[in-house]
Formats: structure tokens, sequence, C-alpha cells
């Protein structure tokens, strides 16, 4: 049986719930990441990027968007560019999408970064970020 040695990389504002601790943990196998804007990434952020990540990695080589909200998912779709599959996934379940999680596969484009800047949206995750997308972006903040 393989060990893993985690290292605390640190704690949490709160856990699921607000009375309970949280902290965030990294061990070797784990892949980084980088927050580009200012929010810290909550116990249910973490959650939720968990859930996409894990079905996105069936998708990495395609086109795929998939958005969860509360620890569940609310969609997943594969469009012929990234635009086409969050439109698709968007629209499995519009009322969900608003202040969700989403990720997506291939780099965000300006066309698909004005589409989620039209909403409220929890946390984006995708492997790049055009430049325009992301100062588009982030002016939505």
């Amino acid at each position: 049986m393989k060990e893993y040695k985690f290292d605390k990389i640190k704690d949490l504002e709160y856990g699921e719930n607000k009375q309970q601790k949280a902290g965030l943990y990294k061990f070797d196998e784990m892949a980084d990441y980088e927050v580009l804007f200012k929010k810290e990434l909550t116990f249910d952020n973490i959650l939720n990027l968990d859930i996409i990540t894990n079905i996105l990695s069936e998708f990495y080589d395609v086109n795929a968007v998939a958005i969860t909200k509360h620890g569940a998912t609310c969609s997943v779709a594969l469009g012929t560019n990234i635009e086409d599959a969050y439109n698709k996934a968007f629209d499995c379940d519009p009322v969900s999408a608003f202040y969700s999680t989403i990720g997506c596969t291939q780099e965000v484009d300006v066309e698909t970064a004005k589409h989620i800047n039209s909403m409220a949206v929890k946390v984006l995750i995708a492997p790049d970020f055009e430049y325009e997308a992301l100062k588009l972006l982030q002016e939505n903040e």
C-alpha cells in the first residue's frame, strides 16, 4: 500500500458548515493551481472543483465543459469548440449555472468569456485563458 505525505498549504475560512474547521493539504501527485483573482477558494469551491476535474479528466482531449453547484453536477457538454460546449452545458440547466463552478478542458477564448461574464460565477477553471478573455473576466470580478 502506497503511503502519501500530506503538506498543509493553508487553513480555509470554514469547512462544509460555518462551525467546522478545514484546511487545504497537498501531496506529491496533486496538480498545482493558481488563483488568478483576489478571492480565495472555500471548502465548497474545492469540492466542486474536485467533481469537475474528475469528470473532465475523461474529456481532456476534446472541447468539454462541466458545471457544478453545491457538490452536484448540473451539466456536462461537448462541442465543436469551447464556446459551443459552454453554451450546451449552460442550456442544460441555466438556473443552476448562476453562482456555480465551471470547468473547461480547453483554453477559454474571448467569446466564451463574454458568455460567462453575463452571469455570476463562483469559480472558473481551465488549462489556460486567452489574454483578452482573462482581462474581460477580471473586469467582472
